[in-house]
């Protein structure tokens, strides 16, 4: 069965290891999905609901999940995290039915996505290294 929810208020790092690349994503961009490298190991400090200290060691995919949400308390979000415009992307089904990637690799696409054009990419538009 799944565990309560946990809350966590004012959520800060501790310790981050073992990072990884991974899938990521989020509702603040439906159908949009990426790779980033986010730690596997955390330890969260925070106040529980009733004002306590706790602290919680979080692994893999909790890791992965909670380091996300406590990227949006800090105005991060998850294509900020994307390292190469090619590590994003959305997904189609292609001629057989088989679900593909489609990565994002012109300014177009950002802007059909309502997001900015990444810097090196707008660099090689205008023609400079």
């Amino acid at each position: 069965s799944p565990a309560p929810p946990l809350a966590l208020v004012n959520p800060r790092v501790v310790e981050a290891a073992d990072p990884r690349r991974d899938f990521d994503g989020c509702l603040s961009f439906p159908g949009l999905y990426g790779e980033t490298v986010r730690p596997h190991y955390l330890r969260v400090a925070a106040l529980d609901e009733y004002g306590n200290p706790i602290e919680r060691v979080f692994l893999d995919f909790d890791a992965v999940l909670v380091h996300h949400e406590i990227d949006h308390l800090d105005g991060i979000l998850f294509i900020d995290r994307i390292e190469r415009p090619e590590d994003l992307y959305h997904i189609r089904e292609d001629e057989f039915g088989r679900q593909v990637r489609v990565p994002l690799t012109t300014p177009l696409d950002f802007i059909r996505w309502g997001m900015p054009v990444p810097p090196r990419m707008r660099k090689q538009q205008e023609g400079t290294p």
